[in-house]
């Protein structure tokens, strides 16, 4: 292994291990001193690697950037078929990242709760990546409107918001319960369902009511 592998390998074990801390303990409630000795490196080490606690979160809440919202928006983009079928494989790549990457969705969202509203340089990052995916979810519906699968008249402000929340609960819901795999297909296909006739009854069609 070169230098430069070695110091990319201690970075990520340092994340990583960052990531559990704070889930166990909260970002506040977690030392530098804590992470190294949980790390099994000297504190100097940490500071080797990251000049403070606050940029080994800024690098913790990247990883969760390009990860999953880089990676949603390319699998979209990029994905053959109408709003449906988009809407399909956006659901699903949502729900299994948030299975292969339990840990990673869970610190996102503690830290959403432990950090906002301390007008922080971690909230503004964190504020910034939370627009990135509204405005993705809004152009999204968008398209759906536009190709006459969901209400017309929807505001797809709102309802981009609307989506993210109940991806969330759900999320939240399936961590806490940890059912079966069965169940936990049967729970996904049904909460994407939901979603779905959301969409499409919140404006029938004319005439109906």
């Amino acid at each position: 292994m070169t230098r430069k592998e070695n110091t990319a390998a201690v970075r990520e074990r340092i994340i990583e291990t960052s990531i559990r801390q704070f889930l166990a303990k909260g970002f506040v409630g977690t030392s530098v001193t804590d992470l190294a000795k949980a790390v099994g490196i000297a504190k100097g080490t940490v500071y080797c690697h990251f000049k403070s606690k606050d940029e080994i979160l800024a690098s913790i809440l990247d990883k969760f950037s390009a990860e999953f919202l880089d990676g949603l928006i390319s699998e979209i983009s990029t994905h053959e078929g109408d709003f449906l079928k988009k809407f399909r494989a956006f659901y699903k790549y949502t729900t299994e990242f948030g299975q292969y990457h339990r840990e990673l969705m869970l610190v996102w969202h503690t830290l959403l709760g432990e950090i906002i509203g301390n007008a922080s340089e971690p909230e503004r990052k964190i504020r910034a990546i939370q627009g990135r995916y509204n405005d993705f979810l809004e152009k999204f519906l968008e398209e759906g409107k536009e190709q006459g699968q969901i209400g017309a008249d929807i505001d797809t402000r709102i309802y981009a918001r609307i989506i993210m929340a109940l991806l969330t609960g759900m999320l939240l819901q399936w961590y806490l319960e940890s059912p079966s795999a069965e169940d936990s297909r049967r729970y996904a296909r049904s909460s994407r369902d939901f979603m779905m006739k959301g969409l499409e009854a919140a404006h029938p069609p004319s005439g109906k009511a």
